[in-house]
């Protein structure tokens, strides 16, 4: 009787198995598409552009969310739809004030710090921005003197997300013999179905 019941319940566990998965591709190379991607890295480093550039290379313009004042597309020498985020977030809250969310699209938020303040207040936020978008969420770094790559992005959020990204700039060395130009570098800390590489020196640096 106990084996019955045991199987009875394997069995009922079992009808939910996975048996097909989402084909799993990039964008700009190191972004999931369909996925929230986090990129963090020092103030001044390039992030947003870099990240803009390098959809660019693909023939993608992205949707930037801009809460940082960022220059035009022209002084940045790149392509990309800007919308204040200020202004739509004041519509985003104004209930007389019908938003549409465009669909199959890169969206780049930047910064995490600024618009963590609307999604604490409704997490709803960034479900309806993901939903049938690829997110690029641009992050900066916790200022602790011996340790340069903690995402001042929360832990619980970014773990989670589907690729966590880390730029830096690396002062280059001399080891053995052997030297290492200094430059930026990209890290590729997580990235979910991505085979390249982990360490990517002078990221959309001509």
């Amino acid at each position: 009787m106990l084996f019955i019941e045991k199987l009875t319940r394997d069995t009922h566990m079992l009808k939910h198995t996975i048996t097909t998965y989402k084909e799993i591709s990039m964008v700009g190379n190191v972004f999931r598409k369909g996925g929230i991607n986090c990129l963090y890295g020092e103030s001044g480093l390039g992030k947003t552009i870099s990240s803009i550039k390098a959809l660019n290379a693909e023939g993608i313009v992205p949707i930037l969310l801009d809460f940082d004042d960022n220059d035009s597309p022209e002084e940045n020498n790149c392509e990309f739809t800007a919308v204040d985020g200020w202004e739509f977030m004041k519509d985003y809250n104004d209930p007389e004030v019908a938003v549409t969310i465009p669909k199959d699209m890169v969206i780049i938020i930047d910064t995490w710090h600024l618009f963590n303040d609307y999604y604490r207040l409704d997490p709803e936020l960034l479900t309806n921005l993901a939903e049938d978008n690829t997110i690029i969420i641009i992050g900066h770094i916790v200022d602790i003197a011996t340790k340069r790559d903690i995402p001042d992005i929360p832990s619980e959020f970014i773990n989670h997300c589907h690729a966590k990204l880390f730029l830096s700039y690396d002062k280059g060395s001399t080891t053995k013999g052997k030297e290492r130009a200094p430059g930026h570098v990209l890290e590729v800390k997580k990235l979910r179905g991505y085979k390249g590489d982990k360490f990517i020196p002078n990221w959309m640096r001509s």
